[in-house]
């Protein structure tokens, strides 16, 4: 590997290499990086060589000071754009890249089995790759501004060149940090359509099993974006060993990942019921469900096919037809758990105990009354909550209500009284996601 370059401030030596020949001459180090990254470009920058757009992202690049270890490194990767993420081609596992965390962090141990409509996925959080820890010893920042936060390769690079010191500074000492990613194997290639599905389920299940889990943020590929991680809320379940799903509505999964991670509360909450709403449009009463369920098992359907098409027409009619508000009901009724929503309410009890009035004069009525029990709650919850849930919406998106002095205006004061609600409406919306009849 060529490594002479011309000194700073002066010409070049007799019989130096030119940049061009240097660029060619990394590129043919890098042949195998370059095949799986096409986005990415090998330049001059003043005195140094860098590798440019590593993914696609202009707002990062690598130096190419000590090419041996940061080539090889990168002969081994591909560098998604759409993640903030590493993805190692010997043993098809995707890192996503995470944080410097203490070790009694709850995630710095964590494990466990992904199975998505039978497809096994086993995911860990562990100490990050050599390969990502090179990588961050070699990243730069631009002067480009970008949403990737640089694709958390700035608390690597930092912690690295602490542990480079002889003597860690006092904050460092005072706790035990290590650099943590989080690894998903599984995949026989990297694909990037199968990874942004089990990205998606992953975060959001991650998320209904415990609230203060990383979530991954999945940018549009012209944003030129990427996946990061931040923290949310409160833990409600016990992480299980094994998660096992199906393929969720792809519609619902980012209708669910936005809402988590929008800092807009009337956004937030539109999101959630907009899940609701879509489902109860689907979903199909126990009682239909069955009279279906016997006329496509008679025995005689397909030789007597006309004589059974006007019961399946007039089955269906009947589900159709039902009005909007009480699907809803019925489809909240058959997924949801008493025991979460009550929880939800009881980290909130005074809040939902009391009128509220928003700013466009929209009011609540109490939730509850004083010194509500869970089992008093469990008699009259639904369709109470609906019924409330349906009248913030309608507050929220139905401007021309102004003249009847209901509607939510858009202030500080009415983000905060929504967030309760917002939290119902999330409570609500992934389990109807989950246990939802939909078809």
């Amino acid at each position: 590997m060529i490594k002479k370059k011309s000194i700073p401030g002066k010409g070049k030596e007799e019989g130096s290499p030119t940049d061009i020949e240097m660029i060619a001459s990394f590129k043919k180090e890098l042949t195998e990086f370059l095949k799986h990254n096409p986005h990415a470009q090998i330049a001059k920058r003043g005195n140094d060589f860098y590798v440019q757009r590593p993914w696609n992202d202009e707002s990062v690049v690598f130096i190419l000071q000590h090419e041996a270890e940061l080539v090889k490194a990168l002969n081994k990767l591909v560098l998604p754009p759409r993640f903030t993420a590493i993805y190692h081609l010997d043993s098809k596992t995707l890192e996503y890249i995470y944080d410097v965390i203490d070790r009694d962090d709850p995630c710095y141990k964590r494990e466990f089995k992904f199975v998505l409509s039978g497809k096994r996925y086993l995911c860990k959080y562990g100490e990050a790759s050599e390969e990502l820890l090179t990588l961050s010893k070699h990243f730069r920042r631009t002067g480009t501004q970008a949403s990737t936060d640089h694709r958390n390769l700035a608390s690597l690079r930092d912690h690295v060149r602490s542990q480079s010191r002889k003597r860690a500074t006092f904050e460092e000492a005072a706790v035990s940090l290590e650099p943590v990613s989080f690894f998903v194997s599984g995949f026989k290639k990297f694909d990037e359509d199968e990874i942004t599905e089990v990205s998606k389920h992953l975060s959001f299940f991650m998320q209904y099993y415990d609230r203060d889990s990383p979530h991954i943020l999945i940018h549009s590929p012209e944003s030129e974006s990427t996946e990061s991680f931040t923290q949310s809320q409160i833990p409600e379940i016990a992480f299980p060993k094994t998660i096992t799903t199906k393929r969720q509505d792809a519609f619902l999964l980012d209708l669910a990942l936005t809402a988590n991670t929008t800092n807009s509360a009337r956004l937030k909450f539109i999101y959630y019921y907009q899940i609701i709403e879509y489902s109860a449009f689907y979903y199909i009463d126990t009682r239909t469900r069955l009279d279906l369920q016997k006329i496509i098992n008679s025995p005689d359907i397909q030789a007597n096919a006309d004589l059974h098409i006007p019961r399946i027409l007039e089955a269906i009619s009947v589900g159709i037809h039902q009005e909007e508000g009480s699907k809803i009901e019925s489809v909240v009724k058959t997924a949801c758990s008493l025991e979460s929503l009550w929880e939800a309410i009881a980290r909130n009890l005074s809040y939902f105990r009391i009128q509220q009035e928003f700013d466009g004069g929209f009011t609540i009525e109490p939730l509850i009354p004083e010194n509500c029990t869970r089992d008093f709650f469990c008699g009259c919850w639904n369709p109470k909550i609906v019924h409330t849930l349906r009248h913030i919406r309608n507050a929220l998106v139905h401007g021309r209500e102004k003249k009847f002095f209901n509607v939510i205006a858009p202030t500080g004061h009415n983000d905060l009284l929504l967030r309760p609600w917002s939290s119902i409406a999330r409570c609500i919306a992934e389990q109807v996601i989950i246990f939802g009849n939909q078809t």
